[in-house]
């Protein structure tokens, strides 16, 4: 069993792996961090990083980009595995990261389904299948998300060599991506729905578990 931290704990993510943690007998929530310390965890959870007094294994982060100084410096002083769900870096901010993985493991991925990741994985082949295809890639989450287009949909794309997106934005949607490919006189669509968070909530711990295993790098897909 692995002991984790939960950083964002009270945020519908961090409470969505709070949950999913709690039926598993693989990972332990040793404590969480959050600005907002409240809600009933059966850990300690702290207002940030700097009061945390327990030994981790990893530590799971859907919080916000302008926390990443203060993340990676306590992963790298506690020697941590680190999973980095959360989405909207800058271009800076994914360079420091790449640099903290060069000594302790990292997942940094803008989706954390094994739906999503599995089609990652085969969109590269299927754009050579589909040669001169044009591609689109559409998306739409709730209207509480901030970052537009969406870390996955920026990441569906740069693996299709840039295609377009299409962004929408309404209700409490956790997440629709669809990968449409339009030849002449034909299409193919590919389109993952997540019907609730606990898809991601299930593939970040699962990321903690064996990135635990692995040597510093950066990994993207697990």
């Amino acid at each position: 069993m692995i002991d984790i931290l939960i950083h964002g704990i009270n945020g519908k993510m961090g409470n969505a792996v709070y949950a999913a943690a709690e039926r598993r007998k693989d990972v332990n929530v040793a404590c969480g961090v959050d600005k907002h310390v409240f809600g009933k965890f059966d850990c300690p959870v702290y207002s940030d990083l700097s009061e945390v007094n327990c030994r981790v294994d990893a530590v799971i982060d859907f919080s916000s980009p302008s926390a990443l100084p203060s993340l990676l410096a306590f992963a790298e002083e506690n020697g941590c595995a680190l999973v980095i769900a959360t989405t909207g870096h800058d271009e800076k901010q994914k360079h420091a990261i790449a640099e903290a993985a060069k000594r302790i493991p990292v997942c940094f991925s803008p989706n954390t389904s094994r739906g999503i990741n599995s089609v990652i994985k085969i969109l590269p082949e299927l754009k050579k299948l589909l040669d001169g295809f044009d591609i689109t890639v559409a998306e739409m989450h709730g209207s509480k998300k901030k970052d537009k287009p969406s870390g996955t949909a920026l990441a569906l794309s740069d693996v299709l060599g840039g295609a377009e997106i299409i962004s929408a934005r309404g209700g409490d949607i956790a997440g629709i991506h669809e990968i449409i490919f339009t030849g002449k006189n034909e299409q193919i669509t590919i389109k993952h729905s997540a019907f609730s968070r606990d898809v991601f909530a299930e593939g970040a711990l699962d990321a903690c578990v064996k990135i635990t295993k692995m040597p510093p790098a950066l990994y993207e897909v697990l």
